[in-house]
């Protein structure tokens, strides 16, 4: 029915989907257990790519939060903030930032949930501070 399309010879291949809305009904049609431990094997081959972890931390942080590994995900998003930071992004470490303190309301309470929430709290406010038109 050509709603994938296949590049490149097996093992090594990947698939496209012919419209982005077939690719969301076919990853919609998991199990989420089955999403879950797609999510997580797909984050932890990517932590094995310095490169991947380094530049774009933000995709192992959704990778993590979507399979339900909320202290990995939360700790991505905080690289991802810092990283934002670093280059001159200040809305988009703060995006990333308020990712992390949204993820954290599903870990447990204890005395590390909260120092992580002070912590991007801290961080947060920083990059709000950074932000175009604020002194």
């Amino acid at each position: 029915a050509e709603l994938v399309f296949q590049r490149g010879v097996p093992p090594h291949s990947t698939y496209i989907f012919k419209h982005s809305m077939i690719q969301e009904v076919a990853y919609q049609s998991l199990l989420k257990s089955t999403r879950q431990q797609y999510h997580l094997k797909i984050a932890r081959e990517m932590e094995k790519q310095s490169e991947t972890t380094d530049a774009h931390p933000e995709i192992l942080a959704q990778h993590y939060s979507n399979a339900g590994h909320y202290e990995q995900a939360v700790d991505y998003w905080r690289k991802a903030g810092n990283y934002a930071m670093d280059q001159s992004a200040p809305n988009q470490a703060l995006a990333h930032l308020q990712s992390g303190l949204e993820e954290l309301n599903n870990l447990p309470d204890s005395e590390e949930r909260t120092r992580l929430e002070l912590q991007m709290k801290t961080l947060i406010t920083g990059a709000s501070k950074k932000k175009p038109g604020n002194s």
